[in-house]
Parts: structure tokens; sequence; C-alpha cells
């Protein structure tokens, strides 16, 4: 057998119970796994030894990301994500929180949008703290006692729902 899926089934024995725990949410960022990663890719592992490389929960933007990367690990993984978000999003990463007071000055058309924009990246910054702690498999289970609640990986999910389903902001 390749040593690459000996790797990865070992990796995948460190995760085995956290996927089985959270179904259907991505190993990597936390949103909803709407796809599957194979640890090893396909032009490494070949055709016959397929059966054997572990797959993960991933979300397709994850999955897209990582695509044939040569490296086994969750971590190593979460990493190329983490790099690549960075670098889509610099300039938007860049622009510094407001408060409601700073929102007031605006048209309610005009506030609406802004607000949903700062929305939309402070769910990017939790994605990327999650991707930084090697994945979310890490982030929920080394949360240290000083962590924020409000920064746990959950509320972003709600984040998440909130701006896509265009429901009321948080005032």
């Amino acid at each position: 057998m390749n040593p690459a899926i000996k790797i990865a089934q070992k990796e995948y024995a460190k995760v085995a119970t956290w996927i089985l725990e959270y179904p259907g949410i991505c190993i990597y960022c936390g949103e909803d796994a709407d796809s599957i990663d194979h640890l090893v890719p396909r032009a490494i592992s070949g055709k016959t030894d397929r059966k054997y490389v572990p797959v993960v929960p991933a979300c397709l933007n994850c999955n897209i990301i990582i695509n044939d990367s040569p490296i086994f690990t969750i971590k190593g993984r979460a990493a190329i994500v983490a790099y690549s978000i960075r670098k889509t999003h610099k300039k938007e990463l860049k622009i510094p929180f407001h408060n409601q007071q700073w929102f007031a000055d605006f048209s309610p058309r005009m506030r609406a949008n802004l607000e949903k924009r700062q929305m939309e990246r402070q769910l990017l910054k939790q994605r990327l703290k999650c991707l930084d702690r090697g994945g979310m498999v890490y982030m929920l289970t080394e949360s240290s006692a000083d962590d924020d609640p409000l920064d746990s990986p959950l509320p972003a999910l709600t984040l998440r729902f909130t701006i896509q389903g265009r429901e009321s902001y948080p005032q």
C-alpha cells in the first residue's frame, strides 16, 4: 500500500470520533460540508488504492482550494486554505471594525449594505481563526478558558445563516 495512504489513515484515526460527533461540518473551516475530501489525492493514490484513502467532510470551497495537494494532515491542509483565503481577501481583511454609531451617518440602504459586509468580514475572520488553529477539529478540542464565547465556531455558523437569510442584523 502507498505510504501516503498510511499517513492519511493515521491522521483519520485522530479525527474519526470528531467526524461522527459533528457530521456535516467542514473539518477545516466549520462551514456546512457539502462535499468530501480525500486525504490523499487520486494523482498520488492511484486507482487501485483509492478505496483505502480516508475521506473527511469538507465544504466545496476548502475542497477546491486544497485540490491535489500532497499534504496529508488536517492541519497542513487547513494552512493551505488559510493562505489562499488571506491572499484572495487581503484588502477586505484590512478594513477596520466599525460600531453602530459610525453606521448612523449613512442612509438605511447604505447602512444595511455596510453592515452586511462587516458581518461577512467577521465570518471570514472567524473562519481564518479556525483554520489557523489547524481546522475545526482542533478549534473545538483545544479552545482555552480565556477564549471569548462569541468567538466560538458555533456563533459563526449562526452568523452565516443571518447573512444568507437576509434577516435583521444585531444592533
